[in-house]
């Protein structure tokens, strides 16, 4: 496992869409990338409007609620993705409204285009303009892995190789040569929530992923996970996220989501 920025693009999809594009209320636990072609759509948070420009880019972070809208037409690719220093240690933490930045109208083409196609060619394209546009957007306070992070890097590769509801603090702990106690401080201290929290944060963002682009049922997504049963997945992801897994997939998966041509 290497320690650098690790993106994981959950979705890229190009989209045609009219006026009938109107959602709102969406707080979502992964980022997205806009990249717009054309249109008049825009996206409101509690900042205030931002339209949403021909031949820009848009990082929406995680987290953020915001509308999204169009007058008339919106000609756009949109990208879903977590980029992270450490699995679940976020690097754009602390990006907490809309920011944008002018690529041309090109760019924002062969975007919509690559994400159509099915080839390594075209994934790795969109996979290098995505990291670009992160190199950009990044803060120069942009988080880093701290020296108290260190001690605690097999543990995490651990955690993100055998991630289920079953982990446990205290297994965790002793596995690794810790008092259960101290163990819950200093992983506190590095990562700033505990463990419990680190690890839901882990589950809840694979969850999200797999009802947005897979059709498996919560009773098979429960088996998978560690789960007692689909009833006891269901809560933990309403707790999480605000809604149940079926209404998440309904209005995440609705008209929005597909591929313009």
């Amino acid at each position: 496992m290497t320690y650098d920025v690790q993106l994981r693009i959950i979705r890229a999809l190009a989209y045609r869409g009219d006026a009938g594009w109107n959602i709102q209320n969406v707080n979502d636990s992964y980022h997205t990338l806009y990249y717009v072609i054309a249109g008049d759509g825009h996206v409101r948070t509690r900042e205030g409007v931002t339209d949403l420009l021909p031949g820009h880019i848009y990082l929406i972070p995680r987290g953020i609620c915001h509308d999204l809208w169009c007058d008339t037409h919106i000609l756009k690719t949109y990208i879903d993705f977590h980029v992270d220093l450490l699995p679940g240690y976020d690097a754009l933490q602390g990006v907490e409204k809309v920011l944008s930045m002018e690529v041309g109208e090109g760019i924002c083409r062969n975007m919509f285009e690559a994400v159509q196609a099915e080839g390594i060619r075209e994934k790795t394209y969109v996979r290098g303009q995505v990291l670009t546009a992160l190199s950009c957007f990044l803060p120069d306070s942009a988080a880093d892995i701290s020296p108290l992070m260190l001690p605690f890097l097999p543990v995490i590769e651990d955690v993100q190789k055998h991630l289920s509801a079953s982990i446990r603090r205290e297994e965790y702990a002793m596995r690794y040569g810790w008092n259960p106690s101290a163990f819950s401080r200093a992983f506190r201290k590095a990562f700033g929530v505990g463990f419990k929290e680190y690890v839901e944060r882990l589950l809840t963002d694979r969850l999200v992923e797999e009802v947005l682009v897979t059709d498996k049922t919560l009773h098979a997504m429960a088996a998978e996970w560690g789960f007692c049963d689909a009833y006891y997945l269901s809560a933990f992801f309403k707790r999480r996220t605000g809604i149940s897994p079926e209404k998440y997939r309904q209005t995440r998966s609705r008209s929005d989501v597909k591929k313009g041509g």
